[in-house]
């Protein structure tokens, strides 16, 4: 099973809608990620072993070189929250846990 820690720029409807199909997802205001840097927002995801969820390019500058748990990050803000909640779904019903390390994945994917 995996878990997804979001950045503070993810809406909580997309956190709250993964929670609903049994995925866990923190957001950073429930782990008191909120202001926090984007290399604490990282360390946390990775300390607690989760996919970071993003629409933050300052990430991939972070990951260079380092061992990560997985990325998964939001191409657009424009995508609705039920396409990119299926997008995850998606990855994650086709994929082992062990697939998402070290890996980026760019959401939403074209159907």
């Amino acid at each position: 099973m995996i878990a997804i820690q979001a950045d503070e720029h993810i809406p909580q409807e997309i956190i709250t809608g993964l929670n609903a199909r049994g995925i866990e997802a923190y957001g950073a205001y429930h782990e008191s990620l909120s202001g926090k840097s984007d290399l604490d927002v990282f360390q946390h995801a990775q300390q607690t072993n989760r996919i970071l969820l993003t629409n933050d390019t300052d990430f991939f500058s972070l990951i260079e070189d380092r061992h990560h748990s997985g990325i998964f990050y939001l191409t657009t803000q424009r995508a609705s929250t039920g396409r990119v909640i299926r997008n995850i779904l998606r990855l994650v019903d086709t994929s082992e846990p062990k697939d998402f390390t070290n890996n980026i994945f760019y959401i939403p994917r074209n159907p």
